[in-house]
């Protein structure tokens, strides 16, 4: 990890380990295959290394280096291929079509659900700041926040019923903050 920017505060090694927990977690809950476990925790593994490379379209950087060193493990084509199309689907906005894909982009966003909400969103916003995507106002952060969490869809199960229903506070709470620094 040591060509990993160090200015990548939100896609960083801990947001890699929380979306293969969050992998683990929801293929358990969801009843999933081993072997589909498998490929899954891969891809997590591998989702955002494009970073490395490129801050736009780094899902095509990650499917290329996930190619280049899996390759030389004892993976068919096929199983690299559907660790590829996994790593795919976690480019926004999510439109996962297979179940599996649904488990990534659902794993890839479950701290939208959880108890670290604002401590990351704060470092997501850091990182879009120091990149150019967004602005320094408070105010502006809140209603792509608002925008982002009220058109985003959990697909699994198991995230509908244990993410949705916090997500939906964080919607509260933000919608508060919005109106409070407009009045």
């Amino acid at each position: 990890m040591e060509k990993l920017p160090s200015d990548l505060y939100y896609h960083n090694i801990d947001h890699t380990i929380l979306v293969f927990e969050a992998v683990e977690w929801l293929c358990t809950e969801e009843q999933v295959s081993q072997e589909d476990m498998y490929l899954l925790k891969i891809a997590a593994l591998f989702h955002d290394v494009g970073f490395i490379e490129s801050y736009d379209q780094h899902e095509e950087k990650s499917c290329l280096i996930a190619e280049k060193i899996l390759s030389k493990y004892k993976l068919a084509d096929q199983q690299i291929e559907c660790i590829c199309q996994l790593i795919t689907a976690t480019k926004l906005p999510h439109c996962p079509v297979t179940f599996e894909e649904k488990i990534i982009c659902d794993a890839d966003l479950n701290y939208l659900g959880g108890n670290d909400f604002f401590k990351i969103g704060d470092r997501l916003r850091k990182e879009l700041i120091h990149y150019g995507k967004i602005d320094k106002e408070d105010i502006t952060w809140n209603k792509i926040q608002h925008a982002f969490l009220t058109s985003h869809t959990f697909h699994t199960q198991t995230s509908q019923i244990h993410k949705e229903p916090v997500k939906q506070i964080y919607i509260k709470q933000i919608s508060e903050k919005i109106k409070k620094a407009e009045s």
